[in-house]
């Protein structure tokens, strides 16, 4: 599903109703039938995989900011995660590889490179639904469409739901379902 809308229109609203973030008040948000609100927050938690375009990335190496996804996960599945996010390559660059350092909020990489951190992430994740909102927001165009196809990709046998504001992801990838917020006044 893709939801468009300008900035004010509920996206980011929507996204922390689903989370549980906030309660809504009317209506119904129902999971496979069950009421969102029956739901434990470990099981939200469990069920949803999120990437938003304000990626935080802790002072420590990119293997353990991959890692925060999946703290069982061996080394091997943190690169294959990383190889699915198109992010290996470049990690095998630098000098200290995985162990490389990133700085607070990650500072040493740039704003594409904390987007594929965070797609190896959530691809590490494996969780069944994915919200990805405005991921692409503060991406140049070949970063954007590179980090998309990956999403595109890896997200077969998963729900995703694609929050935007870019009207030209419509006319390169299918969607089952197109949405439109409108904004109130």
């Amino acid at each position: 599903v893709i939801i468009m809308g300008q900035s004010g229109s509920g996206k980011s609203s929507l996204v922390n109703i689903l989370l549980r973030f906030c309660e809504y008040e009317s209506g119904e948000v129902t999971l496979g039938g069950i009421d969102l609100k029956l739901l434990a927050h470990d099981d939200i938690r469990q069920l949803f995989g999120v990437m938003t375009q304000r990626v935080h990335l802790f002072n420590t190496t990119i293997r353990e900011n991959i890692r925060i996804a999946n703290k069982s996960a061996s080394d091997e599945e943190v690169m294959e995660a990383a190889t699915g996010a198109q992010i290996h390559d470049f990690i095998m660059s630098l000098p200290d590889g995985y162990s490389t350092y990133v700085g607070e909020n990650g500072v040493a990489l740039s704003g594409g490179e904390r987007q594929r951190v965070a797609l190896a992430r959530i691809l590490l994740k494996n969780s069944p639904i994915w919200i990805l909102d405005e991921i692409t927001a503060n991406l140049d165009p070949i970063t954007a469409n590179t980090v998309l196809q990956t999403v595109m990709t890896a997200t077969t046998d998963r729900t995703i739901i694609l929050m935007t504001h870019r009207v030209n992801l419509v006319d390169h990838y299918q969607f089952d379902q197109i949405i439109t917020l409108p904004i109130n006044d």
